[in-house]
């Protein structure tokens, strides 16, 4: 499975589709690696690694966050980026 698609799984698997709906989300995901510089180290993948160990961590970490605080830690440096441009 690709990094995006496992990235939108992620990501429905979390918060559902109950604010977001599939499309949106994957057009969110696809613009964000669209946009990643091509650079030896933080790229897409970077970025993919980054949000694969923060949603491992949120999967064990047993409703310790609020769902605000899982959505900011989960996808907050992509969002963080997308208001930049």
């Amino acid at each position: 499975m690709g990094k995006a698609r496992q990235t939108v799984v992620m990501f429905r698997d979390l918060f559902g589709l109950r604010r977001f709906d599939l499309d949106t989300v994957a057009r969110f995901v696809l613009t964000v690696r669209k946009n990643y510089r091509v650079v030896p180290y933080h790229n897409w993948s970077h970025g993919f690694s980054v949000a694969n160990s923060m949603y491992a961590i949120i999967k064990r970490s047993s409703n310790a966050l609020q769902e605000y605080e899982v959505r900011e830690t989960f996808d907050g440096d992509q969002i963080a980026y997308k208001r930049r441009r």
